[in-house]
């Protein structure tokens, strides 16, 4: 999996600017014929803004990116005394002092996820006209912390064109169907869809207090391992008997019941994952089933060396069977020497990382496992 995110608007913005730019040309123009002396006329620098206007991607829409200089030099064309379109360029966004901004909340998502060994990318359509070492000037505190960056100058292509998302699978040796592009606008909803990938929306300006990671996480999945580093335990007065296939039907229900909540908030599936009755019946002697009332209450399973798939049914919760089970489990592979003791959780829960670390685990290992 690749995370790739779009950059003005996702990760950072120009202060006071629109996303159209096309107002401030008149003055960026006259800037540049003050400041060269071209002695251009009204009537020049008003054909100028209509050429820029017409080659303005959020006026008329384009998929192919046009170079700085090829912009400028037809803008520019019918100036005379016109000095190098590379100076004019520069002295033209000069004049629209332009402040970029970070938001606050990038910088902490970008240093967790490269923690975690994702890779990032980005994926940005430049402001119409401007080079792509000057953009680059603006956010270059981002792009220490990205594995690729991809402008519409690198790909030669404006979203929603899909080349440039196809341009960072081939760098990642990844199926294009493996990237994330998160992005605030319709074109790169349009992007994501036309290259086959997933979209995630980022909606800033409707959400107050709004935190990029709060949105990231929601979109894999980080496993811990956990070890049992807690004292022997005395055998479990708790009463737990052995699966049979006469147990299948209660017993799936309550699985899938217990579990679907989780994979419906990690966008796993089937939502409904019990093993199958064949399955279960191959491993009945690792599954322990706690009964109160003659009623399923609960259940742990242990493999080798791991503790699996606990769960207490609802209306059983929050009466410390979880807490029984899971002793119950530490203190049966003790008496058999089983060491270490491990299990694995997923960190969305965290009602159960809480009741694990309670009871002496603690996380000796953390993966992303989508």
């Amino acid at each position: 999996m690749v995370f790739v995110f779009d950059v003005g608007g996702t990760l950072m913005e120009y202060i006071g600017m629109p996303e159209n730019w096309a107002s401030f040309y008149e003055r960026g123009l006259q800037t540049v014929n003050n400041h060269f002396y071209c002695c251009a006329s009204p009537e020049d620098i008003t054909c100028s803004v209509e050429i820029l206007q017409r080659l303005n991607p959020r006026i008329t829409a384009r998929e192919n990116e046009i170079s700085p200089e090829r912009l400028f030099g037809k803008a520019l064309n019918h100036w005379e005394n016109l000095p190098p379109v590379p100076e004019c360029i520069e002295v033209f966004f000069h004049s629209l002092n332009l402040r970029s901004k970070i938001y606050p909340d990038t910088m902490p998502c970008l240093f967790r996820l490269r923690e975690m060994g994702v890779q990032i990318a980005a994926l940005t359509d430049l402001p119409s006209g401007m080079p792509d070492e000057g953009f680059k000037r603006d956010i270059q505190e981002l792009l220490p912390n990205l594995d690729l960056y991809v402008s519409s100058a690198v790909c030669g292509y404006r979203k929603p064109n899909p080349h440039g998302l196809e341009m960072i699978a081939e760098h990642f040796h990844v199926p294009v169907h493996e990237l994330v592009l998160f992005g605030d606008e319709q074109k790169d909803k349009l992007t994501a869809e036309n290259a086959g990938c997933r979209f995630v929306e980022v909606r800033r300006k409707d959400k107050e207090g709004f935190d990029l990671w709060e949105l990231v996480r929601e979109q894999f999945i980080l496993a811990h391992t956990m070890e049992y580093a807690g004292p022997v335990l005395p055998m479990s007065k708790l009463c737990l008997r052995t699966y049979c296939d006469a147990d299948y039907l209660t017993y799936s229900n309550a699985y899938n019941d217990c579990f679907s909540d989780m994979r419906r908030a990690l966008h796993l599936s089937p939502i409904h994952c019990c093993p199958d009755r064949a399955a279960l019946c191959s491993k009945a002697e690792n599954i322990f089933l706690l009964e109160v009332d003659g009623e399923l209450a609960g259940s742990v399973a242990i493999y080798g060396n791991e503790i699996d798939d606990l769960f207490v049914i609802r209306h059983f919760q929050k009466k410390g069977y979880g807490h029984g089970l899971l002793r119950f489990a530490v203190a049966r592979m003790q008496q058999r020497g089983v060491c270490p003791i491990t299990l694995h959780v997923a960190d969305w829960n965290q009602s159960a990382i809480q009741l694990y670390e309670k009871n002496d685990f603690q996380v000796i290992a953390t993966e992303v496992v989508r």
